[in-house]
């Protein structure tokens, strides 16, 4: 019996010694996140203007597009 709690107190300090090196790999990647946003990203700003965008995405609309009602095949 005295085996099976030296075994189970082994197993637990292992999993303890686990949770820290996982902590610890965690923390080191959420800080080398932050450091490369700092560095490149943080700073860049885009401008948006709304009308160029709307026509990238719907394209440019003349207005006899926007004013024929029907089919196509009406006229």
């Amino acid at each position: 019996m005295t085996r099976m709690k030296q075994r189970g107190a082994s197993v637990s300090n292992h999993h303890r010694q686990l949770r820290k090196e996982i902590a610890l790999i965690l923390a080191v990647k959420l800080l080398a996140i932050v450091v490369l946003w700092q560095l490149f990203v943080s700073h860049r700003q885009v401008d948006v203007d709304s009308a160029a965008a709307g026509s990238s995405v719907l394209g440019e609309i003349s207005p006899a597009t926007s004013l024929s009602t029907g089919s196509p095949h009406d006229q």
